[in-house]
């Protein structure tokens, strides 16, 4: 199961630090997003990371720094799964453009995840739980029908949304290929221990199977 983080929205002091500590600690695949930040805040953080891990980070904007450090893929806007030739044409041209070995985009509804581009490789959905960082908002799919639905689709889809210690084990039995964790993360004092204790339950209670190869994937 591919473990990944997608980072806080906001700056945090030593975050380049925390980011290595996570990835030493058994992270899999970073996702670096930082909306309404130049592109400098973003270049200042992948300085501060180890270049052994550049090749598992994924952006989610500021595409021109994909190839200058080398790193894995890109995390498609909303826009750019609008159904249509503009939007296909455009998804091309990023490819073309960017070459990279990664390309996902988020889905809020079973019908987004069902109707996603099919060039987009990897795709996650959210809440798949209760949000950590908004509980107000509730879960938004039915297990049997979201069961159902990651049973039939022809990639790997993530689960993005209240994911920490007590619900990952139910992600890996509705089907999820991967998590995304970012609330259990930075909402705790101690995000490397945060991440140890959900790799901890992965190792201990998940029965080990073959999964298709996604990059650095645990297969515990």
């Amino acid at each position: 199961m591919l473990v990944s983080a997608l980072s806080s929205p906001h700056p945090r002091p030593g975050e380049s630090s925390i980011l290595n500590a996570l990835f030493a600690a058994g992270l899999d695949q970073l996702h670096l997003r930082k909306p309404q930040q130049e592109a400098r805040v973003t270049k200042n953080i992948l300085d501060g990371i180890d270049p052994a891990y550049h090749n598992r980070i994924v952006l989610h904007d500021h595409f021109t720094l994909l190839r200058q450090y080398r790193l894995k893929g890109l995390h498609y806007r909303r826009s750019l799964l609008r159904e249509g030739w503009l939007t296909d044409a455009a998804r091309a041209g990023f490819r073309w453009k960017h070459r990279p070995s990664w390309t996902s985009a988020s889905c809020f509804s079973l019908e987004q995840l069902e109707k996603a581009p099919k060039r987009i490789d990897h795709l996650w959905l959210s809440p798949a739980f209760t949000p950590i960082s908004d509980p107000d908002a509730g879960r938004g799919f039915s297990a049997k029908r979201l069961e159902a639905v990651l049973g039939h689709l022809d990639r790997p889809v993530h689960a993005y949304g209240g994911i920490d210690a007590q619900t990952v084990l139910e992600a890996r039995a509705l089907g999820f290929t991967g998590i995304v964790l970012q609330g259990s993360l930075w909402k705790s004092k101690e995000p490397v221990k945060v991440l140890r204790s959900i790799l901890t339950v992965l190792e201990k209670r998940l029965p080990a199977k073959p999964e298709p190869m996604l990059g650095h994937a645990r297969t515990a």
